[in-house]
């Protein structure tokens, strides 16, 4: 059964493949270039996310979050992603405590953007 009846689909990788992160993709559609990091996204959902072309919408990429096992397994082989997301789940280390201080630094600027804000907090919370 096919779900999507697309001529060309989106590239898809598994999010401890290094390729997509520096790949340079072209739309097909429209013939825009980037990097992911150029994309409009990405989209966040549940066990992926994805990324459109910035000119056109055309999604160009789709990246499957890891299992635990496979984070284990990537780990293992070096990968740098794999090993700060251990560090950071196991509750301990550099890696977690550089995490720590991006979650506050992040909670840190929504409060100025918070307090910042005009309008009717009572409307939001």
């Amino acid at each position: 059964m096919t779900i999507f009846n697309c001529p060309i689909p989106a590239s898809h990788y598994k999010y401890y493949d290094d390729e997509w992160r520096t790949r340079v993709f072209q739309c097909p559609q429209c013939g825009w270039e980037g990097v992911y990091e150029e994309m409009d996204g990405p989209h966040l959902f549940n066990e992926l996310f994805d990324c459109e072309c910035l000119k056109c919408d055309k999604m160009l990429l789709i990246v499957t979050y890891p299992t635990m096992n496979e984070t284990i397994e990537a780990a293992a082989l070096g990968n740098e992603h794999a090993i700060r997301e251990l560090g950071i789940r196991s509750g301990e280390g550099e890696y977690f405590e550089e995490f720590k201080r991006e979650v506050e630094e992040s909670n840190q600027e929504l409060r100025a953007g918070w307090d910042a804000f005009d309008g009717d907090k009572a409307l939001i919370g």
